[in-house]
């Protein structure tokens, strides 16, 4: 069959994290594409395009050895990459499956804040007026209605306040407006 091939090799690493793994180990041996293409006999745009999708099987060897490691240690490497690259796809896909649901939590989860602040921005959006845009909240509201313990918003609350994902409006002492990066919105309308 045209087009379709076997994979004899279950073991071997996707092209696109070998090819992961040639461009971190060009950069920790600090060659330029081009220094890596000298050493190859190769030019800059070669390289390029082995860092950008899979280098022919019968060059692997010598880029492993312009780059003074094994093969072996080239795949490992790009075994590893890949291993962390599906983790995180997992936890992606999880994340983008209620997407439309939970849009301001998961940009909580993707920007990757400590875990207190995020949970405290993440109950935000149940104290949000939907004509104003104005979360209005009390730290009272914060322990009796997200149950929050007071001991705890306490101690971050200060850090929500000076995030940049609210901005403080008026004299109100806890009165926020939600603030949603741009390219946030576009993938995700609320």
């Amino acid at each position: 069959m045209r087009g379709s091939r076997v994979d004899t090799h279950p073991s071997r690493p996707e092209p696109p994290m070998l090819s992961l793994a040639i461009r971190q180990l060009r950069t920790e041996k600090g060659y330029s594409q081009e220094e890596l293409g000298d050493r190859l006999g190769v030019s800059k745009m070669t390289i390029s395009r082995w860092e950008a999708s899979d280098p022919p099987d019968n060059r692997v060897s010598e880029i492993a050895g312009a780059l003074e490691i094994s093969v072996t240690h080239l795949r490992r490497l790009a075994a590893g990459l890949n291993a962390r690259a599906q983790a995180q796809a997992e936890t992606t896909t999880f994340v983008r499956s209620d997407a439309g649901i939970n849009a301001w939590r998961n940009a909580i989860a993707l920007a990757g804040l400590d875990p207190h602040v995020a949970l405290i921005l993440a109950t935000l959006p149940a104290f949000l007026d939907a004509e104003t845009g104005v979360v209005v909240v009390t730290t009272a509201e914060l322990y009796e209605r997200a149950n929050l313990p007071p001991e705890w918003v306490q101690t971050h609350l200060p850090a929500v306040v000076d995030s940049p994902w609210v901005d403080r409006i008026g004299r109100v002492e806890w009165v926020f407006t939600l603030t949603f990066p741009p390219e946030f919105l576009q993938k995700n309308p609320l």
